[in-house]
C-alpha cells in the first residue's frame, strides 16, 4: 500500500516502485491520512488506551508493558480481525469516494 507519506512520494522511490516487477502491478495508492485503510492505527489506539491507564516510572517498565500489550493484541485476535476487515474497509472507502467511513 502506498500512502502519501513524504518518504513514499520521493521521485526516486516512486520511480523504483513503478519499475520494480515485483511491485509495479500491486501498488495500491491510498488517500492521504487514510486511517480507514491503515489498520495498524487501530492496533496502536488499542495499545495506547491500555497503556494510558498506567504510570511508568522507568523506561524498562514502559518497554515491558508495551511488549506485553503487543502480545495481548496479537493473542486476542485483534490483528486477525483487522486483516479480515480489509475488504469491507476498501469497499467503504471506494463507496465514500475517499471520504470518511465508519472505520
Amino acid at each position: 500500500m502506498h500512502d502519501n507519506c513524504p518518504a513514499h512520494t520521493a521521485r526516486a522511490f516512486t520511480d523504483w516502485l513503478e519499475e520494480e516487477p515485483a511491485f509495479s502491478r500491486t501498488i495500491i495508492r491510498l488517500p492521504p491520512y487514510s486511517n480507514d485503510l491503515n489498520p495498524i492505527e487501530d492496533v496502536w489506539a488499542a495499545m495506547k488506551r491500555r497503556l494510558n491507564e498506567r504510570i511508568f516510572y522507568t523506561r524498562e517498565a514502559l518497554t515491558e508493558a508495551v511488549l506485553n500489550e503487543w502480545s495481548r493484541v496479537g493473542s486476542q485476535g485483534l490483528v486477525r480481525q483487522l486483516i479480515s476487515s480489509m475488504p469491507r474497509r476498501m469497499n467503504a472507502v471506494l463507496a465514500a469516494q475517499g471520504g470518511a467511513t465508519k472505520y
